[in-house]
């Protein structure tokens, strides 16, 4: 059906069969968006980019480059996604035995000019994200999960609910 659509109106990228897809891909995780890009490097890229621009005009007044905490383990693309969106990795320590960025080494008051956390759930290992979303939003951070191995993951159960977008 898909393929055949595509084929008749003679387009790939975008149309009616993206929309569709980021609708039913939004409606089956509970989120109120989702925007296909061509990797998840891609929407790495793209969602740190609106980050950043939200953090900027936020704070009009701070001209340090924004940091994210984020985990020291993990796939080149999580740090290369926020150097391309001209943030800095603020790199912490993982838990050995789940491979996530690790709750009790965030240094919350060290970090300068904080703008996020990522969480990433590497293999579908999911991080205790209330713990960290709680010091998280007591700081005014973004809680963004780097979900390419995780989609439909869950946390003692439950589907997260903690984060404020993810990749």
């Amino acid at each position: 059906k898909y393929l055949a659509r595509a084929i008749e109106k003679n387009w790939i990228t975008e149309g009616q069969n993206v929309a569709e897809f980021e609708e039913r891909f939004a409606a089956k995780f509970g989120w109120r968006y989702a925007v296909a890009c061509s990797s998840g490097t891609t929407s790495g890229e793209v969602l740190w980019t609106a980050i950043r621009e939200i953090h900027n005009a936020k704070n009009k007044d701070i001209e340090a480059t924004g940091r994210v905490i984020t985990p020291a383990c993990a796939f080149v693309a999580t740090a290369n996604c926020l150097l391309s969106a001209s943030l800095l990795p603020e790199f912490v320590d993982v838990s050995l035995d789940t491979l996530n960025l690790d709750p009790e080494k965030i240094p919350w008051g060290n970090v300068v000019n904080p703008v996020a956390v990522q969480l990433v759930n590497t293999l579908g290992k999911m991080i205790p994200i209330d713990v960290v979303s709680k010091a998280a939003r007591k700081r005014g951070l973004f809680i963004i999960g780097d979900e390419c191995e995780a989609h439909g993951g869950k946390l003692r159960g439950e589907p997260s609910k903690y984060l404020d977008a993810a990749i």
